[in-house]
């Protein structure tokens, strides 16, 4: 009789017991049941030694779905080299942005390295210890459904602004400005030290000479807006001149700041990116470094340089 070999493999031997089982006349049901098996591993069992004898019952490695060997050592070596480079924060531009995969295949893009996905990328982040633990993201307030969104499919339809107050440690008060072209995500950035009309009216000139004028802006109900609350039923300085330069005002509902989710997903960019990330001192190294923020907001998508 076809007896089994020796076995050091328990999966392999109750293989075997099963075929010499079942060479002695034993019924399929209760050799399953013996070796407290499925009828279905019975079956493939049997399958596997009428194919290919005693030898197709050892134990088969499993070759995993997704290789290390698979990565090519340049793809690997330049994926490393972009997270040391963005994890530095030497580059005067390049600090302030993320240093994860989505950070990475934007970097190798712009060198004209074709990217490896996104799961590649984590995983050589993984296998050399540089994954970091995703940051919890607060829970965002919602719209109704019906909430009627402007449709913007082109760059210059739509400007969104708002300004982000901050306190320096000397106690200095300043409010960036900053306004966002709502399709290709174009920043124009400023800083002033007070919410007076004719900052607000020089900055909005300067905005608008750089990346174009808009045909709409879109504003929450700011008190610089209105420009006194003594005045009622009156139109501001600015809205007199966003109207005689042709803007169409479009002002969000009062306390709903999620109704200009454009600007608000930026200023948490600004925040957390530059402002928090910088630690500044004094408002001199906030101009300086301002500049150079802008810039990484305008080349951080490809894209930008073509649509806007």
């Amino acid at each position: 009789m076809n007896q089994a070999p020796y076995q050091t493999n328990q999966e392999e031997a109750l293989r075997n017991q099963a075929i010499d089982r079942y060479l002695q006349g034993m019924r399929p049901a209760a050799i399953a049941r013996h070796l407290g098996r499925s009828r279905k591993w019975f079956y493939e069992t049997l399958h596997r030694f009428q194919q290919e004898g005693r030898a197709g019952l050892a134990s088969r490695l499993r070759q995993p779905r997704h290789s290390p060997s698979q990565i090519a050592p340049e793809v690997e070596a330049a994926v490393l080299r972009v997270r040391r480079l963005l994890s530095s924060r030497e580059d005067p531009v390049l600090r302030f942005g993320n240093s994860g995969a989505d950070a990475i295949a934007a970097e190798l893009k712009r060198a004209g390295i074709e990217a490896p996905s996104r799961a590649t990328i984590n995983r050589i982040l993984r296998r050399h210890g540089l994954s970091n633990p995703r940051p919890h993201q607060r829970k965002k307030q919602t719209l109704p459904a019906d909430y009627p969104w402007p449709q913007v499919h082109h760059a210059h339809v739509l400007h969104a602004m708002d300004f982000m107050e901050r306190v320096l440690p000397g106690g200095q008060r300043l409010y960036a400005c900053n306004l966002l072209d709502v399709f290709c995500q174009w920043p124009f950035l400023a800083l002033i030290t007070s919410k007076t009309k004719q900052n607000v009216v020089d900055f909005f000139l300067a905005a608008w000479q750089d990346v174009g004028r808009p045909n709409a802006l879109r504003v929450d109900n700011d008190p610089v807006w209105r420009g006194s609350s003594s005045a009622s039923y009156t139109f501001s300085t600015l809205v007199r001149l966003w109207l005689y330069l042709g803007v169409q005002v479009i002002f969000i509902p009062p306390y709903t700041p999620q109704a200009n989710t454009w600007i608000e997903s930026f200023n948490r960019l600004w925040s957390r990116n530059f402002w928090e990330r910088m630690h500044f001192q004094d408002l001199s190294m906030v101009q300086q470094a301002l500049p150079d923020f802008q810039t990484y907001c305008r080349i951080i998508d490809p894209e930008n340089w073509t649509t806007c």
